[in-house]
């Protein structure tokens, strides 16, 4: 789904594809890269406004 609708994402595969990438290579450093992206989402702190009225 993503490989068909996100712009980065269809730059990305038309750039490994280009370099000689297999479709299976691409969807593994596809799946490599939404996980790095994900992590860095996931571990970045957010401040959280106070909680007295709770």
């Amino acid at each position: 789904m993503r490989m068909s609708s996100d712009l980065r994402t269809k730059e990305f595969v038309g750039r490994q594809r280009d370099a000689g990438f297999s479709s299976r290579d691409i969807l593994r450093k596809l799946k490599r890269a939404i996980a790095r992206e994900a992590f860095r989402l996931l571990a970045t702190p957010v401040a959280v406004r106070g909680v007295d009225g709770l």
